[in-house]
């Protein structure tokens, strides 16, 4: 079988069906429902990746489909993430609250000194600070009275990751601020992921498409990221952001304007 999109397709369509996967929906809807009981009013992070969709599908299959949606739009996001997150919404009749940063993140990195990689660590800290995703859903949660939040954390994704999920568990409390963190997909892997999408209806964003058709690149490897068009350093020597130039001209236009250094990751 080719590795074409609807060869994919077909596999998550099979995997859809295995006992095995199943299983672990589930687990991850029972722990989904958990989380509800224990950890009192919380929101549902949305990124528009496929593995916020498939998190808000088991949240809807807990029973919980009166949960917010949140979305942090940037404008860094790869394009589609909001339409993403707006047509789950809608398909799952959940409400979808979208909330941006304070500042534009154009003006602030144009600002930003420029005999500094805003990929190194130390720089990019200071921007994910302020427009990284999930630094701005912390600061949702604090504005809005939030106990904490569902997340579509995957312990495959990194190795710290793995080692929050072996010290934690799929539910824990922080102890700096007493929020709640509930991880029902904790346990997936991408094809498990795929396998909700397909399975529920869902959406999923056009980048893993393009990115597979257009480069080659597995849509449940790592490299295929769908998150903000500026990554850490670490993520930036994978084989990502040339798909971005290819693929978002326009977008990848204004980026370069203003950071001029990030075409040596092309």
């Amino acid at each position: 079988m080719s590795n074409s999109w609807e060869s994919m397709m077909r596999t998550w369509e099979i995997h859809a069906t295995l006992d095995s996967y199943k299983r672990r929906l589930d687990r991850a809807v029972r722990h989904a429902r958990l989380g509800h009981e224990t950890c009192g009013n919380m929101y549902v992070a949305m990124s528009g990746g496929k593995d916020g969709v498939a998190l808000a599908c088991v949240v809807s299959d807990a029973g919980l489909g009166d949960r917010m949606l949140a979305h942090a739009h940037n404008e860094l996001n790869t394009p589609g993430m909001l339409e993403t997150a707006e047509a789950t919404a809608d398909l799952l009749d959940m409400d979808l609250d979208v909330f941006e940063p304070e500042q534009n993140v154009f003006k602030w990195l144009a600002a930003y000194p420029h005999d500094a990689s805003i990929v190194e660590y130390e720089h990019h800290k200071e921007f994910a600070k302020l427009f990284a995703s999930g630094n701005m859903l912390v600061a949702y949660q604090y504005d809005n009275g939030f106990d904490g939040a569902f997340t579509g954390m995957r312990s495959e994704e990194s190795r710290g990751r793995r080692m929050n999920r072996i010290m934690r568990g799929h539910m824990y409390q922080l102890s700096k601020d007493a929020s709640w963190m509930c991880q029902p997909i904790v346990d997936w892997s991408a094809r498990d992921v795929f396998a909700c999408l397909v399975s529920h209806g869902a959406p999923i964003h056009p980048h893993y498409k393009l990115a597979l058709e257009n480069f080659g690149i597995d849509p449940e490897s790592p490299a295929s990221r769908v998150d903000c068009m500026i990554p850490d350093e670490g993520v930036s020597q994978m084989p990502t952001m040339m798909p971005l130039r290819e693929l978002y001209p326009e977008l990848w236009r204004r980026v370069v304007a203003v950071r001029p250094e990030l075409e040596r990751y092309t």
